[in-house]
């Protein structure tokens, strides 16, 4: 990711590897964590939901381009961008290539975010951020009585990835 941007995606300023690690500088986001907004007791409306979640897939949509899994979608990795309505992922630390195909053997990603096939159950690929992007949003459409959007993000979670949408692109239409 680093020399490629996009607005719903932390921007990735600098990268370095040694032997045990990989050490990675990201821009600075002044904001707030839709996680925090959660603790603070807000209550997002269902327009801002629509919003929020078409945001992500637009970022989810351009790193699945690159062949790049996240992994890790949840309230704690979004932020919005103070004075606005745009939100940005970040912590790409457990996300992953789509061309790694060897079966994901360990937990990565927030427990109740994580779909099944992360747990090793098999590997993980793009509806796995699906999964984790219908759980972020029934998570922010909690007291809504919406049920067209509730529907959409109920499919998102379904258990066997064959029942969920099968593309951001998809999703998102």
């Amino acid at each position: 990711l680093l020399n490629k941007e996009n607005p719903n995606l932390v921007k990735i300023l600098y990268v370095a590897e040694d032997s045990n690690s990989t050490y990675v500088i990201e821009e600075y986001i002044s904001g707030i964590t839709l996680k925090e907004k959660l603790q603070n007791a807000y209550r997002f409306t269902d327009s801002e939901v629509e919003k929020i979640a078409l945001q992500l897939c637009d970022g989810l949509a351009f790193l699945h381009k690159l062949d790049i899994l996240h992994r890790d979608i949840t309230p704690s990795n979004i932020i919005l961008i103070n004075g606005t309505q745009q939100v940005k992922i970040i912590d790409l630390g457990a996300a992953r290539s789509i061309q790694d195909k060897a079966m994901d053997t360990r937990l990565l990603g927030t427990p109740g975010y994580a779909p099944p096939e992360q747990y090793g159950f098999s590997s993980t690929d793009t509806r796995s951020d699906i999964f984790s992007l219908g759980k972020t949003m029934l998570e922010l459409l909690e007291n809504s009585r919406n049920k067209r959007l509730k529907v959409v993000f109920q499919r998102c979670t379904e258990l066997d990835p064959i029942n969920r949408y099968q593309s951001i692109d998809e999703l998102k239409k």
